[in-house]
């Protein structure tokens, strides 16, 4: 139990964190907070994911090699950030600890994230997308190839079926487990979904400091950006907790089935490409944006096939509202 513990602090918690201050320092965003490191690191983690397998799939490499290689390569990217951005974490970390102090939505709205993310720990829900979806990753373990063999029958397959090998959200979560030490169902069902929740909800905390914002609200006595970031988190919570009246709703796939690529696609990237374009919006002088866009459209491609198409329509989408609202043609480009 001390090994698997250590070992879900390391790769769900500290080694993502160190790669997101690593680019955000190399984008010279410190004024970014703990927050934006965290959800930062996930997506690079996701896209480095992305870029790495396709080939090595393609060209049948074994799924140990896959493993090791992204381990050395994430290894790799957290020390250079602990060593690049130590003085920056320091003082992050000491802000943390001095500020406390937080308006009472703020405490109300973790404790709300923190039950949604407990129910998954506590209870657990499959579905027929868990045959497929959990078993190629067991199937890689076990088998030692990628896509090779069905999750159905264990037979050797002919052919690649490119759907699910231009979309290996399954052979990061199979990673992840034997990294970890745990059987996948374990680490989707009871680990990486609780996480995944937690990083959901830091996708909308950003999304909150931005939309309220002192600069972007024109009553900037009446409520503190805090207080009114914390409604906002609870605000959401109360519309997810009560989404399962159809299961394909993106509240009801948060709190039901995160685990599998499509669902965070609709709950984590989505919601993150909505934040990162207004924020671009707001903020167009600042540095790397485009880089971070261009990080989370992989990270969309390695969820969901969906994610291949649907960003880039989304994309699209806010390009031409931006252009026809700032009537600035350069946005069509």
């Amino acid at each position: 139990m001390g090994k698997i513990i250590i070992g879900t602090l390391l790769w769900l918690g500290i080694v993502p964190f160190l790669m997101g201050a690593l680019l955000l320092s190399f984008l010279k965003r410190e004024e970014d907070g703990a927050v934006q490191c965290m959800v930062t690191g996930y997506l690079e983690m996701f896209a480095v994911c992305q870029i790495l397998i396709v080939p090595l799939i393609l060209t049948e490499v074994p799924f140990h090699v896959f493993s090791q290689m992204l381990a050395v390569v994430y290894l790799i990217m957290a020390a250079v950030g602990l060593i690049r951005t130590r003085k920056w974490i320091w003082k992050m970390m000491t802000e943390m600890v001095r500020g406390l102090h937080h308006s009472w939505t703020i405490y109300m709205a973790v404790g709300a994230v923190l039950v949604q993310a407990y129910y998954y720990i506590q209870y657990m829900v499959t579905n027929l997308d868990d045959a497929y979806y959990v078993a190629v990753a067991t199937t890689a373990i076990q088998t030692d190839m990628m896509y090779r063999y069905s999750p159905y029958t264990g037979r050797a397959v002919t052919g690649f079926n490119l759907r699910y090998c231009l979309s290996p959200f399954s052979m990061f979560q199979a990673a992840l487990s034997r990294w970890i030490g745990v059987h996948p169902s374990t680490l989707d069902h009871t680990i990486l979904a609780p996480m995944l929740v937690i990083l959901a909800y830091l996708v909308y905390w950003s999304m909150g400091k931005l939309l309220f914002a002192k600069e972007n609200r024109q009553n900037k006595e009446k409520d503190s950006t805090e207080k009114l970031t914390g409604l906002f988190i609870l605000f959401l919570s109360i519309v997810h907790v009560t989404s399962y009246y159809c299961i394909r709703n993106q509240g009801s796939v948060l709190l039901v089935r995160i685990w599998q690529g499509k669902a965070t696609l609709a709950s984590v990237l989505i919601p993150f490409l909505f934040y990162h374009c207004y924020r671009m919006k707001c903020r167009p002088q600042e540095k790397g944006n485009l880089l971070i866009l261009l990080t989370a459209m992989f990270s969309c491609c390695l969820v969901s096939s969906m994610g291949i198409a649907l960003p880039v329509v989304m994309l699209g989408i806010f390009a031409l509202l931006f252009g026809l609202f700032q009537k600035n043609s350069r946005y069509f480009g």
